[in-house]
């Protein structure tokens, strides 16, 4: 129960910075792709940004920057932006901790839309860790208005539950769910993704 209040408490902070009027989404070409999302969520408001935001995302902010100039990252560090692949993870590693990002976005089968996705996982050992930040969070972007605003796991809810995390896709569209029973062993489900939403 503790994790999931902080995770709805890590979406709200974030979701009243965006709430009156969505977040900004800007970008040089036809199009904005996944660098352009991510600096857009991350950097949302920054100078008014809620103190439980900026700890949930430092990291990964100071990385994109370091990406930006051309800079090698941090020890143990870890990003890849793949801009074609339309993803990014950001991963940092201490003493068997690690925190996991991962951010994606689908082009909607109405051609007016595209779903952007921000997920962070914190584990200890290779194994979920209950991080207070854990989350994964769905944005809409509306083409026209070049806005993205908040809006409910499309065709599934999210579990917090412990021993439970999401990956976002790299290759292919659809989103894994990781399990790992009493014994450390994992199991995965697919949400595969159908234009819109997702199926179970």
């Amino acid at each position: 129960m503790k994790r999931l209040s902080l995770a709805i408490m890590f979406v709200f902070c974030t979701l009243t910075m965006a709430a009156q009027d969505g977040i900004q989404v800007l970008y040089e070409g036809a199009q904005p792709n996944i660098y352009d999302f991510a600096c857009a969520f991350i950097y949302q408001d920054d100078g008014d940004a809620k103190d439980c935001d900026r700890e949930a995302t430092a990291g990964i902010a100071e990385a994109l920057e370091r990406y930006r100039q051309n800079e090698n990252q941090n020890d143990n560090v870890t990003l890849v932006v793949d801009k074609k692949g339309g993803f990014i993870s950001y991963k940092y590693q201490y003493q068997g901790h690690t925190q996991l990002i991962e951010m994606c976005y689908w082009n909607e089968a109405d051609k007016k839309h595209k779903l952007f996705a921000f997920s962070n996982w914190s584990y200890f050992n290779d194994l979920p860790d209950q991080g207070q930040y854990d989350t994964l969070v769905f944005l809409r972007y509306t083409n026209a208005t070049k806005k993205m605003e908040f809006c409910a796991p499309p065709g599934f809810e999210v579990t917090y539950e412990q021993n439970t995390t999401y990956s976002l896709p790299r290759v292919g569209k659809d989103i894994m769910i990781n399990k790992w029973d009493k014994d450390g062993l994992k199991t995965q489900k697919t949400l595969k993704w159908n234009g819109h939403g997702f199926n179970k």
